[in-house]
């Protein structure tokens, strides 16, 4: 098994958008286009996500196999999210306790 690319990997790729410059009639595509670039993706995370195309004339990448890494990713950052929301939320009860303990203070010194 492959070990899954860490997540300050993926979050260095740059995602970019573009349109396809192509004179073939087969490519009468006017849409934009969302993704990463492949030769990031080859110098990154190395072959298994990005081949040449069919044609040999383009670098791909193979989204399929990119889909677990980008999973794997979303699930580390959500258990991170749930850790620093219960962070906040202790710290958060602590302020609560600390300015009720300040105003009690403040009206015993009156």
């Amino acid at each position: 098994m492959i070990p899954l690319p860490p997540q300050e990997v993926i979050s260095k790729l740059k995602v970019c958008s573009w349109k396809y410059n192509s004179t073939k009639q087969t490519l009468n595509d006017d849409r934009v286009h969302y993704g990463v670039i492949a030769q990031d993706v080859l110098t990154d995370f190395g072959s298994e996500y990005s081949f040449v195309n069919t044609d040999g004339q383009f670098l791909t990448v193979n989204y399929i196999e990119f889909i677990g890494p980008l999973v794997k990713c979303v699930q580390e950052q959500s258990k991170q999210i749930a850790q620093l929301q219960q962070q906040v939320d202790s710290l958060t009860q602590q302020v609560t306790h600390f300015t009720k303990y300040i105003d009690i203070n403040k009206e015993n010194t009156k």
